[in-house]
């Protein structure tokens, strides 16, 4: 299978930088050229209760996150739920772009950091963790146009959306994942994830035979889609998910766990969550016909 459709795209080992001092780096503000470069608004949102869009010291571009806002986009979710955001989001993103990364999807390299912000609603700026993302050129899926998804596309979709299952990420609409300038599959916008219900769900060979998209054209499962999605996850073994999980820094781990048990993305703490995750993929290995038991 390989992974020569993604060049262009750091294929990292499974490390984080993590920004514990952001400020002694070298980080200089996006000009309105850049955000027309990278096809984003500079005030928007786009559902994330802060962010700051920066370049660092080589000139690589940045987005740096924190939590979100209410399901509606514009209100605040209740303050456990804001909490749980703030905790376990940076986190998630963290953790889902290095395993997506271990199957050969395109993804923003993810590191993570503390910064201080200025979030929706808030009096004050606060120091927060956020999630680094590193900025990739595309066009989010919903403003494509006429699109034809290539066999490979749709690949990379159904291999993210089995992903999806195993660790509960419920929001990859079409705005959700961006077409690049190679006509590339890029997911985007991996945090809302790892939720309350999720964290005692018993995964079956049913939860991913059920996988559809929103693509027009390739909404169920075609044979020889599935046959080449089950062969991409060989790769993809519990010790991969260890590692990706151990590579979140300790502050990053405290941070997440101070909130565990309060709020719908805070249930548990990371170590009960990685556990959730291996065994959801010795789920998803056994339906790939990778395992036996």
């Amino acid at each position: 299978m390989g992974h020569d459709k993604h060049e262009g795209y750091t294929v990292r080992p499974p490390t984080l930088r993590f920004w514990n001092d952001s400020e002694r780096l070298v980080l200089t503000s996006f000009t309105v050229s850049d955000f027309v470069e990278f096809n984003m608004e500079p005030d928007g949102l786009n559902g994330v209760q802060a962010k700051e869009f920066v370049r660092d010291g080589e000139g690589t571009a940045w987005l740096l996150k924190s939590g979100a806002l209410g399901d509606s986009d514009t209100a605040r979710p209740s303050p456990r739920e804001e909490r749980s955001r703030r905790a376990a989001f940076p986190v998630h993103e963290a953790i889902v772009a290095l395993l997506l990364q271990s199957v050969g999807v395109c993804v923003s390299d993810v590191d993570l950091a503390f910064r201080t912000l200025q979030p929706v609603g808030e009096p004050e700026p606060l120091r927060l963790l956020v999630s680094v993302h590193r900025l990739v050129h595309g066009r989010r899926r919903d403003k494509a146009g006429d699109f034809q998804p290539s066999a490979a596309f749709s690949e990379d979709l159904f291999v993210t959306l089995c992903m999806n299952i195993v660790v509960g990420q419920r929001d990859h609409q079409l705005h959700n994942y961006l077409v690049d300038s190679h006509d590339r599959f890029v997911v985007i916008d991996n945090s809302a994830c790892m939720y309350d219900d999720w964290l005692t769900n018993e995964l079956t060979s049913r939860h991913f035979d059920d996988v559809s998209s929103l693509e027009p054209l390739d909404r169920g499962w075609p044979a020889a889609l599935m046959e080449r999605v089950q062969r991409r996850f060989e790769p993809l073994t519990e010790a991969v998910v260890n590692t990706a999980f151990t590579a979140v820094p300790t502050e990053a781990v405290a941070w997440h766990d101070a909130a565990a048990g309060i709020g719908y993305y805070a249930p548990g703490t990371i170590a009960q969550k990685q556990a959730r995750v291996g065994k959801n993929v010795k789920a998803l290995r056994r339906w790939a016909g990778l395992d036996s038991v």
